[in-house]
């Protein structure tokens, strides 16, 4: 049975292909899926990168969906370093139904507060692209840079950014599948992270970043 994990796996086999790389087939022969991985399915084809949004807001339970899968990836792709390296996501909630307007990590027992935006305060201060700052939301994968190194050298990095690629993939995909847009990007501005979340680009790091939201309308 095909999973929401051989999607991401599939995902990287593509990227391959069209790099001319050498790949080794990771799955054949599927007859049944979930209901879940078959609307993941059907978005791949439609997948595209939206760099402008409008002022409708997101359902929670996009957010929801993401905690219960992105560890879970993390574990089946990269089973040593999820365990002994943990992967954290945040989110920067401008417009989702029900929260404050804010910064909040995702955690197994629900989303935590961690940073509320002042009145009047968006994200066009904070992103390395300010394209992306009308975004509803913007989740960001976050790793130890200083572990991955000390455990596998320059090719921890490698591995840590893989990582970060794999959840930001997948949580693409959720969003298309939801109807949302969404696009992969850079992230913050390291100032923003350290003095919103206390990040030192170090011991825990920015990997990557996607911004979820509608896409605005040509000509609205």
């Amino acid at each position: 049975m095909l999973n929401d994990v051989e999607i991401v796996v599939k995902l990287r086999v593509e990227a391959r292909e069209r790099a001319g790389e050498p790949i080794r087939e990771a799955y054949s022969g599927v007859e049944q899926v979930s209901p879940q991985t078959s609307m993941l399915l059907e978005a791949l084809p439609a997948r595209s990168a939206v760099k402008y949004y409008s002022a409708e807001s997101i359902q929670p339970a996009f957010l929801d969906q993401l905690r219960g899968e992105l560890k879970k990836i993390d574990e089946a792709l990269w089973p040593h370093e999820a365990n002994a390296q943990a992967l954290r996501y945040f989110i920067a909630a401008s417009r989702v139904d029900g929260l404050e307007s804010g910064i909040y990590e995702l955690t197994p027992n629900g989303s935590k507060l961690i940073a509320i935006f002042a009145p009047g305060e968006g994200l066009g201060s904070m992103v390395l692209q300010p394209e992306f700052a009308d975004a509803a939301a913007i989740l960001l994968t976050v790793g130890s840079l200083r572990s991955a190194l000390e455990s596998r050298g320059a090719h921890g990095h490698r591995i840590l950014l893989s990582r970060a690629g794999a959840a930001c993939e997948y949580a693409w995909l959720t969003a298309i599948a939801a109807g949302y847009s969404a696009s992969i990007f850079a992230g913050f501005l390291p100032s923003a992270l350290r003095f919103k979340l206390g990040l030192d680009g170090f011991e825990a790091s920015q990997l990557l970043a996607l911004a979820v939201g509608h896409a605005l309308n040509e000509g609205a």
